[in-house]
């Protein structure tokens, strides 16, 4: 026969474990239902280092990279971006080689296709390679991958990428138009971030590259500091100059706990 304290303790156990669970619960739905910014750099280098040499050359990419089958509305017919084998080229110019899976355009010709550099002449560059080969079990790069080993861009750089590769279809320089009605000239000094912004969904609002211009005539405290003016590439590949200033804050309004009025 049971003991009836045996059987109310493992009631209270049950109920605090209970109450434990749904406290988790309320806590990731409350996450879940809030936007958020990822800055891509962190999550996937390679990728946000793919993303800055391409969004800026978009219309002069090669046809059969502008007509990539990517992962936006790409249905099962997915193209997977990986950092090459030999990711390093080992001169002395910086230089990341990626290769690029083309399942919908799987010809006999596709091997003679030249490997294709983008990139500013006096910055970081990317090669992009096509193949005809499945990437499909190639893992997904970490942040400490250098190249050694294939490995694929982000399933969330992919997307990005599909939306700068979709703006470019047309063949038109949007961004040189973008930068010349704005007066702005590419940056090769600010250091340079990717910021990926999801809705509650997670599905991309928009994408900013932080550190890619700077205004011609723009006044900066340091030749290496980073302009307000920020690249905006919406869900539809669309490109804007929006303005991200960092908060000022006032260091008199803050206060610890001990300050605090009784």
């Amino acid at each position: 026969m049971c003991d009836p304290v045996n059987q109310q303790e493992e009631k209270v156990r049950q109920l605090a474990a209970i109450s434990v669970f749904t406290m988790f619960g309320i806590v990731s739905l409350d996450r879940a239902a809030e936007g958020r910014e990822l800055v891509l750099n962190y999550k996937d280098p390679h990728g946000a280092t793919l993303l800055l040499a391409v969004v800026p050359n978009a219309g002069g990419l090669p046809k059969w990279l502008r007509g990539a089958t990517t992962a936006k509305g790409a249905g099962n017919k997915v193209s997977e971006f990986a950092l090459s084998p030999d990711g390093a080229s080992g001169k002395a110019e910086k230089l990341s080689r990626y290769v690029l899976e083309l399942p919908s355009q799987a010809t006999e010709k596709m091997d003679r296709v030249a490997p294709v550099k983008i990139g500013p002449a006096n910055g970081p560059q990317v090669e992009v390679q096509p193949t005809n080969n499945s990437l499909r079990s190639v893992p997904e790069c970490g942040t400490d991958a250098v190249g050694h080993d294939p490995c694929k861009v982000s399933s969330l750089t992919n997307e990005v990428l599909a939306t700068a590769l979709q703006q470019s279809r047309d063949g038109a320089n949007g961004f040189a138009h973008l930068l010349a009605s704005k007066n702005l000239v590419m940056d090769d000094r600010a250091a340079k971030r990717v910021i990926v912004t999801l809705n509650d969904q997670d599905v991309v609002e928009h994408t900013d590259f932080v550190g890619l211009v700077r205004g011609r005539d723009e006044s900066l405290p340091a030749p290496d500091a980073v302009s307000a003016f920020v690249v905006r590439m919406n869900a539809d590949g669309g490109l804007s100059i929006v303005e991200r200033r960092a908060e000022a804050v006032d260091p008199n309004a803050i206060k610890f706990g001990y300050e605090s009025n009784p």
